[in-house]
């Protein structure tokens, strides 16, 4: 598996996207992450997001990317150049050719694309980006800038940590609970002052309470730290993990 695409983006003919695979391109006698040089690392994080690029008809020097910092900021892409090192976790846009993406491995990496007005935008929702509601500060955004129906929205969740294997300490939810009345669908009790936090669900509930139907929010049920054959999984594998890319972009009608 080279790269993992979403069926019910596919039937969109004017979106591409798309999400980068544990792809080694040097060696199998060196493929264990354990024993890779640092450039051996980028060599094979490199060469894998330069085949999903390519098979999605995007070029990196056009790929807009952030400094990710777990937070719920969101930017708009469009002709303008953006800041270097602009930190954020999601991007949106309305223009046509310009890709845009981030890197996950663990954390939700999130497509969301509207037919209707053909705007799309990225999103990098890890535990603390889910806790201060990054999919829902998204969603407000491309309906405020975009004029967005949510009810033609479709929201796709790809491969990240599972609710199988995302431990936490029940302390580190505080804010979860504050923000959210229905967090306690999101954990189940695991060991004494630890649980299993299921990121899917939380960014799949908080997708439907912005206005998405349920029915037009997609899972991809592929857990990282169970399947780290095919992907990064930094809960697995610490500093050894690379990264995926998730990548979207709009085609021009």
């Amino acid at each position: 598996m080279s790269s993992y695409f979403f069926n019910d983006l596919l039937s969109e003919p004017d979106l591409r996207h798309g999400t980068s695979s544990r792809d080694n391109v040097i060696p199998s006698s060196i493929s264990d992450s354990r024993v890779l040089t640092k450039e051996q690392k980028q060599t094979r994080n490199d060469e894998s997001h330069h085949r999903l690029l390519t098979s999605c008809g995007m070029e990196k020097q056009s790929l807009k990317v952030l400094k990710q910092i777990h937070s719920a900021q969101v930017y708009v892409v469009d002709t303008k150049p953006l800041p270097e090192r602009l930190e954020g976790d999601a991007l949106i846009t309305a223009t046509p050719d310009q890709p845009i993406g981030i890197y996950t491995a663990d954390c939700v990496p999130a497509i969301l694309y509207d037919p209707v007005t053909h705007t799309a935008g990225v999103v990098h929702a890890g535990r603390a980006g889910t806790e201060k509601g990054i999919v829902p500060a998204v969603i407000k955004k491309m309906v405020d800038c975009f004029g967005v129906n949510t009810a033609t929205l479709k929201v796709a969740l790809g491969p990240s940590i599972g609710p199988c294997c995302y431990e936490v300490e029940e302390g580190c939810l505080a804010a979860m609970k504050d923000r959210f009345a229905n967090w306690q669908d999101w954990v189940k009790e695991h060991t004494p002052g630890k649980v299993l936090l299921n990121l899917w669900k939380a960014n799949q509930d908080q997708a439907v309470d912005s206005g998405v139907a349920a029915s037009r929010v997609y899972l991809s049920g592929e857990c990282t730290a169970c399947h780290t054959d095919r992907w990064y999984s930094y809960r697995k594998e610490g500093d050894r993990a690379g990264r995926m890319l998730t990548v979207a972009m709009l085609c021009r009608r």
